[in-house]
């Protein structure tokens, strides 16, 4: 992909619009922020990125005197990586701004590929067994939720958990067996 591609690939990952009967953008609140992107020159249009990138559970490491960059998996207990990015450009500034297109291109390739959600699900010192009781598009909803849940107040509660279930290319629903979140434990 070409540079401006690339821009284009970072713009659409913020949420900012192309107007072409002004050849114009826009950022996600509808304020204009010019006709060039310079996510690939500019640390003041890149940094917020790599904020979205964090906000997402992703540790973003900057190297140190060299031009490395590397963005990692780090979401709740997660003992293994799941994700791993790094580059090494002459500058710091070329490798973040590659590892975020690596990262975007990755993460347009898995939603493509998979339609992922998360089960915020009960388990019950009685014989009620497991439940699930809400299914939240993002990881940070289903934690949210399972924190702000009133049933983790009922004294029946042992656990809450949250677990990671995807309908992969085939349309077959899978569960991750490698995640499994833990959030309350009253045992």
């Amino acid at each position: 992909m070409s540079q401006a591609e690339n821009n284009k690939l970072i713009a659409e990952f913020m949420g900012v619009v192309f107007h072409d009967d002004e050849n114009q953008y826009y950022d996600n609140n509808g304020l204009y922020i010019g006709e060039e992107l310079h996510y690939h020159t500019s640390w003041d249009w890149l940094m917020p990125v790599v904020e979205k990138i964090e906000s997402l559970d992703y540790d973003f490491q900057i190297g140190g005197g060299i031009g490395v960059a590397r963005i990692v998996d780090v979401s709740l207990n997660r003992t293994e990586v799941m994700r791993e990015i790094e580059v090494s450009y002459p500058t710091k500034l070329e490798a973040t701004y590659n590892a975020v297109v690596e990262f975007i291109k990755e993460l347009d390739k898995e939603e493509e590929r998979d339609t992922y959600w998360y089960e915020v699900a009960v388990s019950y010192t009685n014989d009620e067994g497991t439940e699930t009781i809400e299914r939240k598009p993002s990881l940070n909803e289903a934690i949210d939720y399972a924190q702000k849940c009133e049933l983790l107040h009922d004294d029946g509660v042992d656990f809450v958990f949250v677990d990671k279930w995807f309908c992969d290319s085939k349309g077959e629903v899978v569960k991750d067996d490698k995640f499994k979140s833990l959030i309350i434990n009253n045992k």
